[in-house]
């Protein structure tokens, strides 16, 4: 998995930008990329959260042009979007928010931001999307000397702990060793 800074639009899920609210390391995203855009959705879903800090984040983010919030907007946009919620592609029924990062990462040619490998993957592999994990941003931001990796395993523990599902691995240096080595 690369990760293409600046090169290609990101489009993020709520996970993967939940991961880093909530351990309040928003600054790594913002040192990685130029840029993450939410689908309107993904906004949405922030707004109805019990935990309001993080839509107060989102909205200073949004405020400094980090993040941008899309809507579906074409046609065809939202063809494909009621089609991967519906699961007419896959037989999997999927989330508002993961249908629309989906839709307009395919759509724009873009990079998925997303955790949810089981709601995610068939759509990645068919729709030849690249895709990033909150795993492949800490790796990203060690290989580039912006954190090192005693900071990321720090950063991982941290998500666990305030409860974000990171897959099946419990430390960063378990996650490195099944995708990068």
């Amino acid at each position: 998995m690369v990760v293409y800074l600046n090169t290609k639009p990101i489009f993020s899920d709520t996970d993967v930008l939940s991961c880093f609210l909530m351990i309040k390391q928003t600054k790594l995203l913002q040192l990685l990329y130029t840029q993450i855009i939410i689908p309107i959705y993904v906004y949405k879903e922030f707004e109805k959260a019990p935990n309001k800090e993080l839509i107060k984040q989102i909205n200073k983010l949004i405020s400094e042009k980090f993040i941008l919030v899309k809507d579906i907007n074409t046609p065809e946009e939202y063809l494909n979007f009621i089609n991967f919620k519906k699961g007419n592609i896959t037989g999997r029924r999927i989330g508002n928010g993961e249908a629309a990062a989906i839709t307009l990462a395919v759509m724009n040619n873009g990079i998925l931001a997303s955790n949810n490998t089981r709601d995610v993957i068939i759509l990645v592999k068919k729709f030849n999307i690249e895709w990033i994990k909150t795993g492949d941003i800490l790796y990203e931001a060690v290989n580039r000397n912006i954190i090192n990796s005693n900071d990321a395993e720090k950063y991982w523990k941290e998500m666990i702990v305030v409860g974000r599902h990171l897959g099946k691995y419990k430390s960063f240096n378990e996650y490195v060793q099944d995708n990068y080595l």
